[in-house]
């Protein structure tokens, strides 16, 4: 007997509720039940009848034909024929996971099942593992698929500017002493250089921001000079293309403009939503931005910036991906707008970082509106920069060493530099930089 119960005890210990069970005389008998509140069963008793009203009452509605298929004593003994345990996974009403299992017992000397022991024991923990599981193997799954996409998109965007300054040097070369050809092909070489250089700057800020680059400071800035900066680069950047760009002034309120913030990421934001806004917006167009001041108490203000424009608008069904990286709502679009996709990825990864939120409301062929909601601490007046004309500062004669391992950098900035009469020594690196700086005998004045 003691024996016997320190088995059933070490059992009891994994199993929530243990029971025998007489198929024949469809009976049972409860041994242990370690968990009364959620198991709430009889001690003994007709099985059939327990078995039906421990289905109806807990376990989950779409779980409950398999139960009763699986409970069943008229076909236990030929599922268990050759089988010394049968297992069933199921959910309860209440949402907990269990395992019932049955296992042999007993038999006749025809070795016809007759009697079983019944287990059960609470599995969700290992449930929430493996949906969490699930969960983790579907977003490397997404991410696959997104690298994928990623690299067939960047392969497009980088060759076709590429592309385009190599037939644009092979054209300045048939043409040398033509200089409006020289001229334009400059003009080509540097529009497609500064979007190449865009493209490096989004990946390197989306690949900044998702893995925790940012760091939140309380840097003073003035937020009218901030809001100028972006409005003077955006309406050069609308007039190009024949678009309004309107600073709308009576919606707009600012009423705190020294502010303690991250000036830095919130211009661009600014920059990326604005430049979102002319990029999709089409000749004759419109983009309408302002700033309002929400709330402000002794410490903080909320700001709220809006953009909307009369450009191609978005689908109901794709504003539900706007803000996953590298989308856009067709292929068309990345031949005809210019840009990688990250540009509403990047914003919300931002607005996130600065404690704000961001919303759209767009409408296919009508128009979007983005607006966005940003907390500041209200700071002191920042003490501008004294004016100076750095072109009126001498600089010839003097030495400097550059560090550079980039062969083509080095020659571009030697060249810039002795063409204003400095004299350069060049290191292709840090380390030999230092040597060189130890074995010149300069007079340095600190």
């Amino acid at each position: 007997m003691k024996l016997s119960n320190e088995i059933i005890s070490s059992i009891a210990r994994t199993y929530q509720y243990i029971s025998r069970i007489d198929i024949q005389a469809d009976y049972f008998e409860e041994i242990n039940n370690r968990d009364t509140e959620h198991l709430k069963f009889t001690k003994s008793g007709k099985l059939s009848e327990s078995n039906e009203k421990v289905c109806r009452l807990y376990v989950a509605e779409e779980y409950q034909e398999a139960f009763f298929k699986f409970v069943d004593l008229k076909t236990l003994p030929e599922r268990m024929k050759n089988e010394e345990t049968l297992v069933l996974e199921y959910r309860m009403k209440d949402g907990d996971w269990h395992r019932l299992r049955f296992v042999e017992k007993k038999r006749d000397e025809n070795g016809v099942l007759t009697h079983v022991l019944c287990l059960i024991r609470s599995i969700s923990d290992t449930k929430k593992w493996e949906h969490e599981l699930m969960y983790q193997v579907e977003e490397a799954r997404k991410a696959a698929a997104l690298k994928a996409r990623f690299l067939s998109n960047m392969s497009h965007d980088i060759r076709t500017p590429m592309n385009g300054i190599i037939g644009t040097l092979n054209l300045a070369n048939r043409y040398p002493d033509d200089l409006e050809v020289q001229r334009k092909c400059r003009e080509q070489i540097m529009t497609s250089s500064k979007y190449l250089v865009s493209i490096v700057n989004d990946i390197l800020d989306m690949n900044k921001l998702e893995s925790g680059g940012v760091v939140e400071q309380e840097i003073p800035f003035n937020l009218a000079e901030l809001l100028n900066r972006v409005n003077l680069g955006k309406q050069k950047q609308a007039a190009e293309k024949n678009v309004e760009y309107i600073v709308d002034w009576e919606q707009s309120d600012i009423r705190h403009m020294d502010l303690a913030g991250n000036p830095i990421y919130v211009e661009r934001l600014l920059t990326n939503i604005s430049d979102n806004a002319v990029k999709f917006t089409g000749p004759g167009g419109s983009v309408r931005v302002w700033c309002a001041e929400k709330y402000a108490d002794e410490e903080r203000v909320v700001y709220e910036f809006g953009c909307a424009d009369t450009g191609i608008g978005m689908s109901e069904t794709f504003l539900e991906h706007a803000f996953e990286p590298f989308t856009q709502e067709n292929e068309t679009s990345r031949s005809r707008y210019e840009g990688t996709g990250l540009g509403l990825a990047i914003a919300k990864k931002i607005v996130d970082r600065l404690d704000g939120d961001i919303a759209i409301e767009s409408k296919k062929g009508v128009g979007t509106t983005v607006t966005m909601t940003l907390p500041f601490k209200i700071g002191e007046p920042v003490e501008k920069e004294k004016n100076v004309n750095y072109e009126e500062i001498p600089v010839e004669g003097l030495r400097a060493l550059l560090a550079e391992d980039n062969e083509l950098n080095m020659e571009i900035t030697k060249f810039m530099l002795e063409d204003y009469g400095i004299h350069v020594e060049c290191a292709a690196d840090g380390e030999e930089a230092v040597q060189k700086f130890k074995n010149l005998s300069w007079d340095i004045t600190m």
